[in-house]
């Protein structure tokens, strides 16, 4: 995996097979069609299909067959509590994913920008067409539209507060960093917001390689993961399961 914070930026050029004034368009198309769009995929999928998916659980299955047994044979306090934790399990699961589905949107809003691009002439495209080895014009106001390291940076400040937390916008350079630093000034990521100052960069990563389509990918991933919320509801329901039998 190339560092690309402390590669100087002539080895940059050269890995991505780019100059300062960017590719052709019919370079970027192939680019386009070997890396993808610059975006963020979000899984689609129906309310109902996401419910009923928190139900295909081995244990969910016992418990609702053992609350209609219980039910059967008139024991409705029993039955009750069984269905009221299969209902809560069911709810509390589904609740998860939204929250996890609503930071999705939310990341992908953030990459979904225009994009002021250098294909041998400056002009405008919406950011889900950048490739690797596209060079972009930064300005203040801008959101960074893909991850890419910096070759000019005239009094050029980031907010990153999306990434690091941190609310005091960063000062950019376009000078090597060492590769073990933490701090990475000479990239700039995308979602971030230009405050101040001029640049110019070249795109290292697009869609979810960049740094915020990791943490997509990190968001998407604990859908699936169990809460320990989630994990003590089906102890409470095994435990039910046996007290009952």
């Amino acid at each position: 995996m190339v560092s690309w914070h402390s590669s100087s930026i002539e080895e940059v050029f050269k890995l991505l097979e780019t100059s300062p004034k960017g590719i052709s368009e019919e370079e970027a198309e192939k680019r386009l069609a070997a890396f993808g769009p610059n975006e963020i995929v979000e899984r689609k999928e129906s309310e109902l299909f996401k419910l009923f998916r928190h139900l295909r659980d081995p244990l969910i299955y016992v418990l609702i067959v053992s609350g209609f047994i219980t039910f059967y044979l008139g024991k409705l306090a029993d039955s009750a509590i069984i269905f009221a934790v299969v209902a809560v399990n069911t709810t509390v699961g589904y609740l998860q994913e939204r929250k996890a589905e609503k930071t999705l949107e939310k990341l992908k809003k953030m990459v979904e920008v225009k994009a002021r691009v250098a294909r041998r002439a400056e002009r405008e495209i919406p950011a889900r067409f950048l490739v690797p080895g596209d060079v972009i014009v930064l300005e203040a106001g801008m959101k960074v539209p893909a991850d890419a390291r910096l070759f000019k940076a005239v009094r050029l400040r980031v907010d990153e507060s999306l990434l690091t937390g941190e609310s005091v916008p960063v000062e950019k350079i376009t000078d090597v960093v060492d590769e073990k630093s933490v701090s990475k000034p000479n990239l700039v990521f995308a979602g971030t917001l230009v405050t101040d100052g001029y640049g110019k960069a070249v795109v290292v990563a697009t869609g979810e390689r960049t740094e915020i389509g990791k943490i997509a990918r990190k968001t998407e991933k604990e859908r699936e993961t169990e809460t320990p919320l989630l994990k003590k509801m089906k102890k409470l329901g095994k435990r039910i399961f046996f007290a009952i039998l």
